[in-house]
């Protein structure tokens, strides 16, 4: 949670206002990459948002001021964005191009992280989380000043979708079976036995334990089914001795150019037996009709049973992100 003490009581220590109009597009500048055309990446950025549906009233930025007809300058920022499953994510600036950070660059940043977190705090939103760069020391700093909880380093790996033929269906186990979610709506059944069969996959994980306990399973699902575009036909449930026993969940995404593994996992007891492995060779022997030319995934660096699987079957590392995470 937020720690209101850590917040000085000298009325000198920066101001963070929430922005719109014009202000809302400066602080839009201070977001988008630095070593670009800010000015065009900002109308993209909030353009793309509004088309999307997302909700900018969680931005906060400490403002120069305007003055004479010259445009209001936002020395630094933070977008709080909600999305699906009551989570918020946050964008925070960045060092100038010119210039870099000066003493006040860090109180500022923190002004406006915590005013955006107050602020998603008074809606529906549950959690608030940011990915910032491991190397990107302005932003780790100003989360973990502000009291945001290190959940993880995460691996962000991809592998080519090539050369998979129909008659390369991997072997299904003994035992095993597989078959494709149904409806997933509220009240529906298939809808509470996946969220049992997450919950039970949770049970000693080693993909960001910290973050157990801290969301509801159904608002956990609710981001997964918001991950690209659900395709019940790649959501694959496992199942033995009429037991579902693991759960292997890709999306389409870039117009299907790239499948996303939004989510693999198995309970304590089928662990160990491959059916991972078979879980994940089947999904991509059933992306083999589908545009995606390649998948992408993300892991916790301490999960190393599921780094050997993802390493053995061909994905390789392409970023990195710290995860961190507060309640509200």
């Amino acid at each position: 949670m937020i720690n209101d003490a850590d917040q000085p009581e000298n009325r000198s220590e920066p101001v963070a206002v929430r922005v719109t109009g014009e202000s809302l597009f400066a602080a839009a500048m201070r977001i988008v990459p630095q070593d670009g055309n800010r000015r065009d990446l900002a109308a993209r950025f909030l353009a793309g948002a509004r088309s999307s549906g997302l909700d900018l009233t969680h931005a906060f930025a400490v403002i120069d001021g305007k003055a004479g007809g010259i445009e209001p300058v936002a020395r630094q920022a933070c977008f709080a964005i909600p999305g699906p499953g009551r989570t918020a994510m946050l964008f925070l600036s960045g060092p100038r191009p010119s210039g870099g950070d000066d003493a006040l660059s860090a109180p500022e940043r923190d002004a406006c992280v915590r005013e955006a977190i107050r602020s998603v705090g008074a809606s529906e939103v549950t959690l608030v989380q940011a990915l910032p760069d491991p190397n990107d020391d302005w932003a780790c700093s100003c989360f973990d000043r502000i009291g945001m909880q290190n959940v993880g380093e995460l691996a962000y790996l991809s592998r080519r979708l090539t050369g998979v033929r129909p008659e390369s269906r991997p072997h299904t186990p003994d035992g095993l079976s597989l078959r494709a979610c149904g409806d997933l709506k509220a009240s529906q059944p298939d809808r509470d036995r996946l969220c049992d069969l997450l919950a039970r996959s949770y049970e000693g994980t080693l993909d960001c334990p910290e973050l157990c306990g801290m969301r509801d399973v159904a608002d956990i699902l609710d981001s997964h089914l918001a991950a690209g575009t659900f395709d019940p036909r790649h959501w694959l449930i496992a199942r033995e001795n009429g037991a579902d026993v693991g759960c292997c969940l890709v999306s389409l995404n870039d117009e299907g150019a790239t499948a996303e593994l939004v989510y693999i996992g198995l309970p304590p007891e089928a662990r160990g037996r491959g059916t991972a492995r078979w879980l994940l060779e089947t999904s991509i022997w059933g992306l083999r009709t589908t545009p995606a030319q390649q998948m992408v995934c993300a892991v916790d660096r301490r999960n190393v049973p599921a780094s050997a699987l993802y390493n053995g079957m061909g994905f390789r590392e392409f970023a990195a992100r710290r995860a961190l995470v507060t309640p509200v």
